[in-house]
Order: C-alpha cells, then sequence, then structure tokens
C-alpha cells in the first residue's frame, strides 16, 4: 500500500525482486504524483483503492490481491534486511506453520549521522505477523488503527538480524511530518502510538545499536536491478477504485478457547529500581502446567500472552491491562520458556507491586483462574533523583549504603505531594461518586468546552464529525482548560446531539480503571438532546490525564459530542 512516492518507489519495488517472485502495488487515490504509473512499470499487478483513514482500513485488501503461496507484507517506508533471501527458502519450507512474527526495528540517524536501531520497549520487542501463507480463509485483518493481521494455525516469533524489518519513518520524515501523523491519528478507537513516533522525548534513556548505513539507504544491487529488469510488467488495465467500505467489509474473525489456566513463573530479569515513565525490555521465565500446549499465535480470543499489572501498596490498582509480549513458540504441557516482554513504568515515583500475569486473551487472566502471577517489589525514581541517590550511596561504607539506600515510602510521597493524589483517584477509579467527594476536594471552573464534536472545537485532540457506534474518544484534559497536572478527576457535563440511535456514552480514565462509579449519558434517536453530569477519573500512566468517552454499539449509528468541563478535584 502506498501514495505519493514516485520517486523512491521504483527503488523499492526493485529491492523486493531479491526475494519476491510477485510484486503487488496498492496505490492511494488521493496520491497527486506519479505514484500509480510507477506502480504500473515495476510490479506485477496493481489495485487503487479509495482514500482510508489509515493504512490497516487496506490490508484485508491489499493480502487477497496476490497469488503466490506465501505472502509478505511491506509498507513503503520498510525494507528487508539484507539476508533474508537466504533465509526465505528454509521459512517457507517447513510444511507445519502458517505465518512468522518478523522482528521489527525502527531506525534512527544519530547525532554524528550514523544510523542505528531501538532496542529499548516499545520499539523493541516489538514483532508484525507480516510473512503468512495465502491461505484466504486463516487470515483476516480487522482494519483497526495500529492492529495486526489475525491468521489461524501454528506461527513463531523470530529474533534473529537476517530476517529483520527495518523501518525508516525516523529517517525519511522530521520531527514535524510526525507529529502531523500522531495527530492524524488520535481520535480513532485506538491508541495514537506517539510514543513510538516522537522517539526524541525519550532521547537520554535510549539503547540503539548501530546499523550499516548500506541498509537505510536500501539501494538494490545490480543483480537485484537485473531481475527487476526482467520481471513480468502490470499491462492490464487498473480495474475500479476499492471503495472504502468494500475495504472495511473485506475482514472477518475467528475465536477460539480453551482451558490453559495452568503455570508456574520462574523468575524475571525486572530491575528493582527503574525510572518513571519509561519502557524496559525484560525476560520472564514461565512454564506451561496445564494439558495443552498453548496456542501462542494466531487469532487473539483464546491466544495466551503475557502482560502485567502495576498496584501501589496502599491504594490498589493502578494499571490492570499492561502491555502484550507474545510468547516465542506453543509450548508444550510441561515446557519452560523464556519470554522477552516490554513494560511501562507508572508516571510518578514510588514504591509499587508489579505483577507478572499470564492472560488467554478476550477470556480470563491466569490470576482470575487461580494461578499467582509474579510479583516484583519496584522502585519508580525520576532521572535527576535516581543519578542523585546513587552517586550518595557509591560514597558509603557498605553497611551506610544499605542503610541509605533511599527514602522511605512515605517520605517519597511526602515530597511529591502524592499521598492525596492517590486516595483521591483510587476512590474515582474504584467507588461511587459520593465516595469520591469525600476524599477529595472539588474545585469549580467556568464551564470549557473540550469537545464539541460538529466543528471538532475544543481541547488539541478533539475529532471531528460525527462519532460512530462503538467508538472511543480520547481526550487530554490536564494541563488544560485551568485544569492542573495534579488533577486527579473532572467533573463534566456530557451532553449528546442528532443521535440516529437509542444508546448511551460512557466516561471513564483512559486506562480503563472504570470502577463502580462511571456514570452514562443516555440518549434516544427522537430529534432531542440529552445530557448528563459525570465525576470521572483521569489516565495514569501512559495514559495520563486522558479520559475516554465510550458510544455504545447496541445499535448501528452515530452521535455528535459536547463535553464541557465545570470543575476538578485535587
Amino acid at each position: 500500500m502506498t501514495a505519493n512516492s514516485a520517486d523512491c518507489l521504483e527503488d523499492w519495488a526493485a529491492l523486493t525482486r531479491d526475494y519476491a517472485d510477485e510484486l503487488v502495488i496498492v496505490v492511494d487515490d488521493a496520491s497527486s504524483d506519479d505514484t500509480l504509473g510507477v506502480a504500473r512499470r515495476v510490479a506485477d499487478r496493481v489495485a487503487v483503492v479509495e482514500h482510508p483513514p489509515f493504512v490497516e482500513v487496506t490490508r484485508d485488501v491489499v493480502l487477497r490481491q496476490a497469488t503466490g503461496e506465501w505472502l509478505l507484507l511491506l509498507d513503503d517506508d520498510e525494507v528487508m534486511a539484507p539476508g533474508f533471501a537466504g533465509r526465505l527458502g528454509e521459512l517457507v519450507d517447513d510444511g507445519y506453520l502458517t505465518h512468522y512474527w518478523l522482528p521489527y526495528r525502527w531506525v534512527l540517524r544519530n547525532a554524528d549521522g550514523s544510523y542505528g536501531w531501538l532496542r529499548t520497549f516499545p520499539w523493541y520487542p516489538n514483532p508484525r505477523a507480516r510473512l503468512l501463507r495465502n491461505v484466504g480463509s486463516i487470515f483476516a485483518d480487522r482494519g483497526r488503527l495500529h492492529a495486526p493481521v489475525d491468521i489461524a494455525g501454528a506461527g513463531r516469533v523470530l529474533d534473529d538480524d537476517d530476517t529483520a524489518i527495518y523501518h525508516l519513518d525516523f529517517v525519511r520524515r522530521d520531527r514535524a511530518a510526525r507529529e502531523a501523523k500522531v495527530e492524524r491519528y488520535r481520535g480513532h478507537n485506538a491508541p495514537s502510538c506517539e510514543e513510538y513516533y516522537l522517539w526524541e522525548d525519550y532521547r537520554a534513556t535510549l539503547d540503539v545499536v548501530p546499523l550499516d548505513e548500506e541498509v537505510v539507504k536500501g539501494t538494490p544491487t545490480d543483480a537485484a536491478r537485473a531481475r527487476a529488469e526482467g520481471a513480468a510488467r502490470c499491462l492490464a488495465d487498473v480495474g475500479p477504485v476499492v471503495t472504502l467500505a468494500d475495504q472495511r467489509n473485506s475482514s472477518a474473525r475467528n475465536w477460539a478457547t480453551a482451558d490453559v489456566y495452568h503455570a508456574d513463573y520462574l523468575g524475571s530479569t525486572t530491575p528493582a529500581q527503574v525510572l518513571a515513565n519509561r519502557g524496559y525490555a525484560v525476560t520472564v521465565t514461565v512454564r506451561n502446567t496445564s494439558d495443552l500446549r498453548w496456542r501462542t499465535t494466531g487469532l487473539g480470543a483464546g491466544r495466551v500472552v503475557l502482560s502485567y499489572h502495576w498496584v501501589h501498596p496502599v491504594h490498589g490498582m493502578l494499571l490492570r491491562d499492561g502491555d502484550v509480549a507474545l510468547l516465542p513458540h506453543e509450548p508444550a504441557p510441561g515446557e519452560a520458556l523464556a519470554v522477552v516482554a516490554g513494560v511501562w513504568t507508572p508516571f510518578d515515583p514510588g514504591r509499587y507491586r508489579l505483577e507478572w500475569d499470564l492472560r488467554a486473551e478476550e477470556s480470563n487472566w491466569f490470576s482470575e483462574r487461580g494461578v499467582a502471577p509474579l510479583v516484583v517489589e519496584v522502585e519508580v525514581a525520576d532521572h535527576d533523583r535516581l543519578l542523585e541517590r546513587r552517586r550518595a550511596v557509591a560514597s558509603l561504607p557498605p553497611r551506610a549504603a544499605s542503610v541509605a539506600a533511599g527514602p522511605s515510602r512515605p517520605q517519597i510521597l511526602a515530597r511529591r505531594g502524592l499521598a492525596g493524589l492517590r486516595a483521591g483517584r483510587n476512590a474515582l477509579a474504584g467507588h461511587d461518586p459520593a465516595s469520591l467527594v469525600a476524599s477529595a476536594n472539588v474545585i469549580p471552573l467556568r464551564s470549557e468546552r473540550a469537545l464539541d464534536t460538529r466543528d471538532g472545537s475544543g481541547f488539541p485532540g478533539a475529532p471531528n464529525g460525527p462519532i460512530a457506534a462503538g467508538s472511543v474518544v480520547t481526550l487530554r484534559v490536564t494541563g488544560r482548560g485551568g485544569i492542573p497536572d495534579t488533577a486527579v478527576g473532572i467533573v463534566a457535563t456530557v451532553a449528546v446531539l442528532d443521535a440516529t440511535y437509542n444508546g448511551f456514552v460512557t466516561a471513564y480514565a483512559a486506562d480503563g480503571t472504570e470502577g463502580t462509579g462511571a456514570v452514562s449519558c443516555y440518549f434516544a434517536d427522537d430529534g432531542r438532546p440529552s445530557a448528563a453530569q459525570v465525576l470521572v477519573a483521569v489516565g495514569t500512566g501512559r495514559h495520563y490525564g486522558q479520559v475516554a468517552l465510550h458510544v455504545s454499539d447496541n445499535f448501528p449509528g452515530t452521535v455528535q459530542i459536547l463535553f464541557d468541563v465545570v470543575g476538578y478535584l485535587a
């Protein structure tokens, strides 16, 4: 899938001839240059699609254009590792596997002009299901932003240099272009993934692996260029443009579940001391003690993955649904395996409990079925304080150092003023609004319009246009409209206009801590507006300061939403 790539598409296509028998290019009809003409010169098959809101909408259509036995899905800013052609035969000759998750490496340019790829979570580990058998009934793409292709059957997760996909977005696009991309991604029913694209915000703590410049340039060899010149060309007229509606209707799902809730945790490399609001790659060793082979790849429901919870020692669950780590293969009963997982640390410094927990997706956590999670006590510190304490401890005798290893948890909370903040957030996340008012100060504000979907006005990131049933609108509310960054919740009025079906809008913290106090605004398709006042927590961690508005999906339809903040909770 490509758009406005006429200046680089020919070289990119020649590179693929090193391993591809057939090249299919799907062109966005919004392209303003000669991308379609170049595609017809270099590809075996060309299709044109109506401009989608994001590339994943087209993927199911793209995959079904090819006729080869195996499919490799690439974007126009991605290149395969030079050794991929040599490994391909081994991969596709396997008679059991249906797909591979290939290592995905985000490339950047260092200050000295050299290149490297990021070996820091969330950029690593970050495998992508891009190589799969061309059997139409075993795969489907849900057309959701940043969601992978669903593939049935057994797969394997690879992590070697020869099978890597190198993503050149950071090299080809400057900061402004990537910020514009993130802005386009906001407002959809999926994370914007801005921490991936705005890597400069974390520059000081990144682990960068050196990379040969030839990989980044993606220049075809003479042999690859010769094969490209001798390959077939798309001579037939391109068919009609595939409409956006047809793209969305091209995907399907296939779910399955199994009794797999039996496991042992054998250990992890989780650091005891970490920085706040940062990513870490950790190895967790688990053993399958069930009577079944765990399904670890393929379609989502029932797939066994590793995730985590962040728990505050006093105020309870801070983040329930952590990042998901794929298991490298399907472990047989009794087999142990090491899982490279990513963890993102809490926004606020302090002492926390990190719980590693397996989950059968769309079913249950293993801890909900009687398997105790792997618990690690972790101190989260801000960067300056961590360096200061390490220097101080290093200068003391061994015994004194053990005593002075750090301030106690009450000292940290008092210094940061977090005790009241945590109490208020906990009350809002897990209790009714009445108990919240008793535990936090409500500060009134002049009504501030945070969202008006009729014209896209409000706080930055507010969507423009009717909101479809089943959608989730996420807004950053702290630090705007008189709401301080330390607010643990907001008081707001949510109003619904122009509803075309009967349903409700629910407000809750964007990190999913909905609790029992979530308030809904019910609406009907009778032409009358409806409104409700809500008391809602703000998100924590990677969703810090954000609230979510979920539009029910009991019937198809759309609504217009107004969201006015009238106070906050301190």
